[in-house]
């Protein structure tokens, strides 16, 4: 699942580059939003990797705060994994892969022509509403990982209006899904400490 959307993003921006080649007055650059527009480190990394920790924090919690964790076709996927190998490679194309791609086809081309013909506004709701949609067949069952997601979608486009770059948002969509890997480990390891001893017991 995870592959075939990564696959299916090359395929989307190498139709990007196509188009952008026919059309001399496009700049790819400049169509994938990857410019510096003369922004402050401050805002085109410190504040984005900031808000990402914010997110992948509260969304952390909200996951490890539930009873009961709902089925989704993500799980399912992972906990079909027959190898430690195929997981890793999940979570390097989820965690390297995965916000790069997305935040130049969203944020970067999609906002770009629907900003430049419908303005800032529709751009925002648009590209928001398509991110989101695009993950509900990943986390189809879990309505808590759809909204965390509609409303990470609907930051980070915000972020690409503000700064008219996607680099602050590829830089917080990293930290978001980095830490959205790392800190359930983290606070699992520091409330049940007996658990990860027990475990390293047997190992």
């Amino acid at each position: 699942m995870v592959f075939l959307a990564m696959v299916s993003s090359v395929i989307m921006l190498i139709l990007i580059y196509r188009v952008v080649r026919r059309h001399p007055q496009l700049r790819l650059m400049e169509a994938l939003g990857l410019q510096r527009n003369s922004l402050p480190w401050t805002k085109l990394i410190l504040f984005p990797a900031i808000i990402g920790v914010i997110f992948a924090v509260i969304g952390t919690k909200l996951i490890l705060g539930r009873v009961q964790q709902p089925s989704t076709p993500l799980n399912e996927a992972i906990e079909a994994a027959t190898s430690m190998g195929i997981i890793f490679s999940f979570i390097g194309v989820a965690v390297l892969l995965a916000p790069f791609l997305e935040e130049l086809i969203f944020r970067g081309y999609f906002f770009y022509i629907i900003n430049k013909f419908k303005g800032g506004a529709f751009a925002v709701c648009c590209v928001a509403l398509a991110f989101g949609i695009l993950h509900i067949d990943q986390y189809w069952g879990d309505w808590m990982a759809i909204c965390m997601v509609a409303i990470l979608g609907f930051v980070l486009t915000l972020l690409r209006a503000w700064t008219g770059s996607s680099i602050p948002g590829i830089v917080m969509h990293y930290v978001y899904n980095a830490g959205m890997t790392v800190l359930p480990i983290v606070m699992l390891a520091l409330s049940n400490p007996s658990y990860f001893e027990y475990q390293s017991q047997y190992d």
